[in-house]
C-alpha cells in the first residue's frame, strides 16, 4: 500500500489487480489461490479500464500482415502451367 502527499493510503494498480485477479476466482467458486489467465486478463482490463473491444481490434491489426505479390519475382518456366497465372 502507498500513501500519497498529503497522507491518504492508496492502492497500487499492480495491488488492485491482484485483488481483483483472487476476487473473480471466488466469483468462480475456486479458491483464492486457484486464479486462471483469464481471470487475470479480466482482471487488468477491469484495472486498467481496457475495453474488450480495443483489445480485440489491437488483436486483429496485429495479426494483420500485408499481402505482397510474388509473381513479378517469380521466374518463367518454359512451357509450365503457372507462367499463365
Amino acid at each position: 500500500m502507498a500513501v500519497s502527499n498529503d497522507g491518504a493510503a492508496y492502492l497500487s494498480p499492480r495491488e488492485r489487480l491482484h485483488i481483483r485477479t483472487h476476487e473473480l476466482a471466488e466469483i468462480a467458486d475456486r479458491s483464492r489461490g486457484e486464479v486462471t489467465q483469464f481471470d487475470y486478463e479480466q482482471a487488468k482490463r477491469a484495472v486498467t479500464g481496457e475495453a474488450e473491444l480495443d483489445r480485440q481490434n489491437a488483436a486483429l491489426d496485429a495479426a494483420r500482415a500485408p499481402v505482397v505479390c510474388m509473381r513479378s519475382h517469380r521466374k518463367q518456366l518454359p512451357d509450365h502451367p503457372l507462367n499463365e497465372i
